[in-house]
This record gives C-alpha cells, structure tokens and sequence, in this order.
C-alpha cells in the first residue's frame, strides 16, 4: 500500500513522504488479476511475431517493447516515421508494426502512406496520446490496419492482435 503525505508550513517549506512495500511483494488486485488472466491467456494463442517498435519517446518504445516479450520473436525500433519506412524497406518479414502518429522527422500518417506503396501485408497499428475526434478515420485512411489510444491496455492489444495472429 501507498500511503502520501504533505506538510506545509508557510516560510519554512514543505516535506513530501510517502511508504512503498517491500521490493518484491507483489500486491494483487481484483481488476489487476482479471488483466493479467486475460493476457495470459491471449499470449498462448499468439504466434511469434517480428515487431517494429516506432515512437520518438525511448520509454514508450520500451514498455511496448516489454508488453510484446512473449509473443514477438524480435522487436526493432524506429525513432520516427521516416527510419520506419527504411526499416521496413529493408525487412520486409515485419508483422506488426506500432505506429506513433506524431513524431519529428516525418508523422505517422506519413510514413504509413509511404510504407503502403511497397507493403500491403504488415499488420499496422497507429498509437497516439493525443486522441482528437477523426484521428482513428485519418489513421485508417492513411493505411493503418487499427487505431489504440496511448497509454496502450496490454490486455487490449492481445485482443486485437488474437483476431489476426493465431498461433
């Protein structure tokens, strides 16, 4: 349990605590359980995929990269939309690709446009924080195959990714 605590005092400054269990004691929730089930099942079903990871931020890469542990067989990585497009240029068995849709260099919309005029088969999922209404239209209309809010549900990705990637 996470307990926070503030205490102010006006001229003096201020003093922030806060108590963390011990490292390693993992405390469960319901939903929590109900989640990783879900993904635990959904990762069973899947066969191993080549992903590329294509985000401009490293963390968000990262934990994409973590998510996708057991059911990718590699995992490459593009900083922005225009590495995406030589990457795929150059490896044409990429499966799946997450998609960040603004990102320096060259956005998602574009590269994914680009990316279509040499490659119809990768699965493409466009990701974005910044959520506005027609964003998922532009982003199925640029060639994206799917749209996902960030911070991306694990247990949803599985889902989406159940229904074109068997094992």
């Amino acid at each position: 349990m996470v307990n926070y605590g503030y205490k102010a005092k006006k001229g003096i400054g201020s003093i922030f605590y806060f108590t963390l269990p011990p490292y390693g004691i993992k405390i469960k929730s319901k939903e929590g359980r109900l989640i990783d089930k879900t993904a635990n099942r959904l990762e069973t079903t899947l066969k191993k995929l080549k992903v590329l990871i294509v985000d401009d931020d490293e963390i968000s890469r990262w934990l994409l990269a973590k998510m996708l542990g057991n059911i990718s067989s590699e995992v490459l990585n593009a900083e922005n939309g225009l590495e995406a497009v030589e990457t795929l240029k150059s490896d044409p068995d990429i499966e799946l690709v997450l998609m960040d849709i603004k990102m320096p260099v060259m956005d998602g919309y574009e590269a994914t446009r680009q990316i279509r005029q040499f490659n119809k088969k990768s699965f493409i999922i466009a990701q974005t924080a910044f959520t506005l209404k027609g964003d998922k239209e532009k982003a199925i209309g640029a060639g994206c195959n799917s749209y996902m809010s960030k911070p991306v549900n694990k247990a949803n990705l599985l889902t989406l990714l159940e229904k074109h990637f068997k094992a």
